[in-house]
């Protein structure tokens, strides 16, 4: 039975879905000096020797995890900080799961995403600004036109004004 378990366990961890190109699932316990790290490390599997500073974070998400600690973690300098480490117990057990991640790969889904909300609005703004030009265009030659209008008028009526009044040109005795 616990052979069964062994393996739908390490079946489950080594399950990579959703996961991309560098994360990774790992479960061990610091109570166990020898190896705190059940099973291999996805580099190992894949015939690589996992980075020292990765071994350190993943055993630094193992040490929280085994004090209770629920939490997302990015670790600091000395620490593998290309990484971030969800970590927590295993309820029932003395154990700790851990679940990295490289930052660059799961930011990029996001960053892809801002990056078409960006285009869009630009394409938004461009749009509404050429729309803008070409119904504002038109009616502005039009106010232009009725302005030179009105002004020829003020000045006709001005003419016919002082030609009309009587004496205007002549001085007040």
């Amino acid at each position: 039975m616990v052979l069964y378990q062994g393996l739908t366990l390490r079946q489950v961890i080594e399950d990579h879905t959703g996961l991309g190109r560098t994360g990774e699932t790992i479960v061990g316990s610091r109570q166990n000096k020898g190896l705190p790290i059940f099973f291999p490390m996805r580099q190992m599997r894949e015939d690589r020797a996992p980075a020292p500073e990765r071994i350190s974070t993943v055993l630094e998400g193992l040490k929280r995890a085994m004090e209770k600690r629920n939490e997302v973690y990015e670790p600091a300098p000395p620490l593998d900080t290309s990484l971030i480490l969800a970590h927590g117990p295993v309820k029932g057990i003395d154990w700790g799961l851990v679940v990295c991640m490289s930052r660059a790969e799961l930011l990029s889904g996001i960053n892809r995403q801002i990056s078409i909300l960006a285009s869009v609005l630009i394409g938004l703004i461009l749009l509404g600004t050429a729309g803008m030009v070409g119904l504002l265009r038109p009616l502005a030659g039009r106010v232009i036109l009725h302005t030179d209008e009105l002004e020829s008028q003020i000045y006709e009526r001005r003419r016919r004004s002082t030609r009309n009044w009587p004496n205007a040109s002549a001085p007040n005795n």
